[in-house]
């Protein structure tokens, strides 16, 4: 991003409100814009906010400032030497940050500064290192420190199978700055649901496949039914951790 300082120069914008010219290294000017929603604003720049809002130790002022710095990609000097009937205004046109309403997930591509990304939405067609990887993710914590690799459990490079003809880790870095955190959480939220309903098939399914060994009452089928009853345990506790993720993640 270029080096802004204050041009000193106001300008009328279409919202009927004043704001300041800025003036880039490259000598262009360029009035302040500040972001209209969420689904402008990156994962990146989400917990940049979100750890502004968590912060102890600065003022609400201070807040203000860090916030409507990132939403307007400027540098918080910029807002602080702006007159204060101005950053009110910047502050109104951001009232929007109090509310996250999410949609449904009904899509099956991306598109993210003009590259295209397939959705993978039928978890039963999930590898079995697609379904391990997104498994133990989506129970570790915090969540920042590795929302970008989730991600990539089911957000592939359009025509690319899983982990295969390109750098996962480049992709996770790529979707954590790119991304708009109202889609990121929209898929968390689909994937997160969609996985509970699968796991409580499948443990279903094996629970009748016990109760069928143990009807037989043969020594097969008695070590039958303990290798299920294990399976079933292993799969139970993950269930257990991803239900109490999705809670704590709602």
């Amino acid at each position: 991003m270029p080096t802004i300082t204050l041009a000193g120069v106001k300008t009328k914008t279409g919202n009927n409100h004043y704001m300041k010219d800025i003036i880039r290294n490259d000598g262009r000017k360029a009035a302040i814009k500040i972001k209209k929603s969420w689904r402008e604003v990156s994962i990146e720049d989400y917990y940049k906010i979100k750890e502004l809002l968590e912060d102890d130790v600065l003022s609400s002022t201070e807040k203000d400032i860090g916030i409507i710095a990132i939403l307007a990609e400027v540098d918080e000097e910029v807002i602080w030497d702006m007159p204060v009937t101005e950053l009110r205004q910047l502050m109104q046109d951001a009232k929007w940050v109090n509310s996250f309403k999410m949609k449904e997930v009904n899509y099956k591509h991306l598109t993210i500064d003009n590259q295209k990304f397939d959705i993978t939405v039928d978890l039963t067609t999930f590898t079995v290192a697609q379904y391990v990887d997104f498994q133990s993710l989506w129970k570790d914590t915090p969540r920042k420190d590795y929302i970008g690799q989730l991600l990539c459990c089911f957000i592939l490079p359009h025509g690319c199978k899983y982990a295969d003809g390109y750098d996962i880790k480049e992709l996770a870095d790529f979707l954590y700055k790119k991304l708009d955190i109202m889609t990121c959480q929209e898929l968390l939220s689909f994937f997160g649901r969609s996985c509970l309903i699968s796991i409580q098939a499948i443990l279903l399914y094996l629970e009748l496949m016990k109760r069928k060994q143990k009807r037989k009452k043969t020594a097969k089928s008695e070590e039958m039914t303990k290798q299920l009853s294990q399976l079933q345990k292993v799969i139970s506790d993950g269930f257990l951790g991803l239900a109490q993720s999705q809670k704590r993640n709602e």
